[in-house]
């Protein structure tokens, strides 16, 4: 079974945006620099485009998934840095079923 600590909900060239699961999640973003948005929604500033990708790898590996959607959704900017190679190795992506249910899978 795959457990993560939260998941990557929006990336774009000036921000991440991610929900941690848990307070663990929550303390776990804070040490990165993110700031409360809300209870346990948190955002970061992107100042320089390498930010993200080493910020990716950092979520990555502190096991936050990266959500499924449309038009460059976090899951596919992963697979478009790791594509370039500026990211290697899996990750965890996050999609919802029937919009109540997720599902994870190590990509």
């Amino acid at each position: 079974m795959i457990e993560i600590l939260g998941y990557v909900v929006e990336a774009n060239s000036s921000f991440l945006r991610v929900i941690a699961l848990s307070q663990i999640g929550a303390s776990c973003l804070k040490q990165l620099g993110f700031k409360e948005e809300s209870p346990l929604s948190f955002i970061l500033s992107i100042d320089h485009p390498n930010d993200r990708v080493k910020l990716f790898q950092q979520l990555r590996d502190s096991d936050f998934a990266f959500s499924a959607g449309r038009e460059w959704s976090p899951s596919e900017l992963f697979e478009f840095f790791r594509d370039q190679g500026f990211l290697s190795g899996d990750y965890i992506r996050i999609a919802w079923v029937d919009g109540t249910r997720t599902t994870l899978t190590r990509c």
